[in-house]
């Protein structure tokens, strides 16, 4: 994002970012959130290579891919109409450059934005899954503990809290390699797993 993004800051994030995570890919496996106008732009830009990548990480069941507003929407500002519309235009443009029928099961809300009108729309559209900021548990900053699964209000969507002080302290830069991060978040690595969003 945003879906007319500079090819300069592209070709950095790409380079800096994208290549080195699916390069990696190996035993482990990762979801992560790509927009389909993302896609777009990598396939506008002719990143062949981290296409297949992606295309091959996906198909082989290392990387699931979430859901999302393809234009990167705030839910709560926006109709319900074009939420659904949003998000199914996201559906399909995964669909065609992955190049196989994709139904994504877990589902990241622009800027981690929540709306309660948006409980129905994606159990409507078949998620099984949402990630939201650990404020939604608490707005006092009180985790959620991590032995236990959450739903969403009246639904059977199951909800993962992003661990807010992990993702600053990787979105920061704060702690530049593996050593530190791995120093840093000593505690959060304890737990049965780690959310993490920027």
């Amino acid at each position: 994002q945003p879906a007319n993004q500079q090819k300069d800051i592209l070709e950095a994030v790409v380079n800096q970012s994208y290549l080195p995570i699916f390069k990696k890919i190996g035993q482990s496996s990762i979801s992560i959130n790509i927009t389909g106008s993302l896609l777009e732009l990598f396939e506008r830009d002719n990143y062949t290579e981290l296409l297949d990548l992606i295309r091959k990480a996906v198909k082989s069941g290392k990387v699931e891919l979430t859901g999302s507003c393809k234009y990167h929407a705030l839910i709560p500002l926006i109709p319900e109409a074009e939420i659904i519309r949003q998000i199914e235009e996201n559906n399909k443009t995964l669909s065609r450059i992955l190049g196989f029928e994709y139904h994504p099961k877990g589902f990241f809300p622009p800027e981690m934005a929540y709306d309660p009108k948006l409980d129905k729309i994606i159990e409507a559209l078949g998620f099984e899954w949402i990630i939201l900021d650990e404020i939604a548990y608490s707005p006092q900053g009180n985790f959620p503990p991590p032995n236990k699964l959450y739903r969403l209000g009246n639904t059977n969507i199951k909800v993962f809290f992003r661990n807010r002080r992990a993702s600053n302290l990787i979105m920061s830069a704060v702690a530049r390699d593996i050593k530190t991060i791995k120093q840093a978040l000593r505690d959060d690595l304890a737990n049965p797993y780690l959310v993490t969003g920027m």
